[in-house]
């Protein structure tokens, strides 16, 4: 009985002492536009990336046609490889949703992907490393955001990573869960 006791005080407390795990959200935008042009004639970004998930999210209004799609250049304005293709099709004027699995090695631009480790694995890092060192002294840029107008000729802009937050993971209110369950059992059982 005494072993019992000692166990479940020992599984609540490291329940209750170990870190919760955050999964990082990265909120980005960027405007496409030619230099003398207006916005509505760029297209403008929209995009989330979570980290839990490796699911990079992107919303693109565009005002104009661009027969080569839309793109991301990383990981940083000078020099910037081309890191994503949203899409190389021709697309008209209007919004965009593109839902991208970062965990992909197919996701990314081989040239990428061969600068960065040669792996899916090793592009994400490089990508995620890349938002991470964005910050007030480099002005939040990470990159560039690409309207193609055709297979080599883009528009482009900045891309400025505009917000970062730290959200707890679902298991980690899973394990608080169970070791506020235990502590409870543990007085419920002293008392009774």
């Amino acid at each position: 009985m005494m072993m019992k006791k000692l166990l479940i005080a020992a599984a609540a407390g490291a329940t209750l002492s170990a870190a919760p795990a955050f999964a990082t959200i990265y909120n980005m935008t960027g405007l496409a536009k030619s230099a003398f042009g207006s916005a509505a004639s760029g297209a403008t970004f929209t995009m989330s990336l979570d980290t839990s998930t490796e699911l990079l999210t992107a919303s693109i209004t565009s005002g104009s046609e661009f027969a080569g799609g839309f793109g991301i250049n990383c990981c940083s304005l000078t020099g910037a490889q081309p890191a994503l293709r949203f899409t190389s099709a021709d697309t008209l004027a209007g919004t965009y949703s593109y839902a991208v699995d970062l965990s992909n090695v197919a996701s990314y631009d081989s040239t990428f992907v061969a600068a960065n480790g040669g792996t899916g694995d090793s592009a994400y890092s490089a990508f995620v490393a890349a938002l991470a060192s964005a910050n007030a002294s480099t002005g939040r840029t990470v990159g560039s955001v690409n309207a193609f107008t055709n297979a080599t000729n883009s528009l482009s802009g900045a891309l400025y990573v505009t917000s970062v937050s730290a959200v707890p993971e679902p298991a980690s209110y899973a394990l608080l869960a169970l070791g506020l369950g235990l502590v409870a059992m543990r007085r419920r059982h002293q008392r009774g």
